[in-house]
């Protein structure tokens, strides 16, 4: 998959600059590499759908088709939007850049947000490079999904086993049990396609 997102250069952040506060005066910690201009909270929140943040630190622009799979978002999350925003969620007094490697919507094979109550469990399935990353996230009342993301490579056989799992009355591991109902099915429908697509025994 290719990359979605380039370097900001100057031009773009004067460009975001622009829509700064009066309070700030744009001033921030995140610039291009000459520095030449900050971007203070405001402007980051009022952008953060083109934008993400590199390994140092480097403002990054999102290109590209940004149109989400709907069908992929089950549970809280309706879209692309929110389910980005609460893995790297901003406010005012703290903004959270995605990674410049965070998938783009077009990845998103499957993200669900279940859980009880004020408690919170998420898992994500996302393609990459011909390959396959799942992403765990959980949390009590008094916290969320920030500092969570952490991709981590599976197999389709995995994924098969997970189903036979889920399958299980007795699963050990509870995988989307505070899920609903249409993204446990979806889960499984689209864990069966893979099989087909790999040649793996379902």
């Amino acid at each position: 998959m290719t990359d979605k997102y380039r370097p900001a250069t100057n031009e773009d952040l004067a460009r975001l600059a622009k829509t700064g506060c009066a309070a700030c005066h744009g001033a921030g910690r995140y610039s291009t590499p000459s520095g030449k201009y900050n971007l203070c909270r405001c402007v980051l929140k009022k952008h953060l759908d083109e934008l993400a943040i590199a390994k140092d630190k480097q403002v990054m622009i999102r290109v590209g088709d940004t149109t989400p799979p709907a069908a992929a978002f089950f549970g809280s999350w309706r879209d692309y939007k929110d389910f980005r925003d609460d893995w790297f969620p901003s406010h005012w007094d703290e903004i959270h850049l995605p990674p410049e490697d965070f998938p783009p919507p077009e990845a998103i094979l499957f993200a669900s947000y279940g859980g009880q109550s004020y408690e919170g469990d998420a898992y994500v399935l996302f393609r990459k490079d011909a390959k396959y990353f799942e992403v765990h996230g959980s949390h009590c009342s008094c916290t969320g999904l920030e500092d969570q993301w952490d991709p981590a490579k599976v197999s389709v056989p995995y994924l098969v086993n997970m189903v036979k799992a889920m399958r299980n009355a007795e699963d050990p591991s509870r995988f989307l049990e505070d899920h609903e109902e249409g993204a446990r099915a979806a889960f499984v429908r689209l864990v069966g396609t893979l099989a087909r697509l790999e040649g793996v025994e379902p």
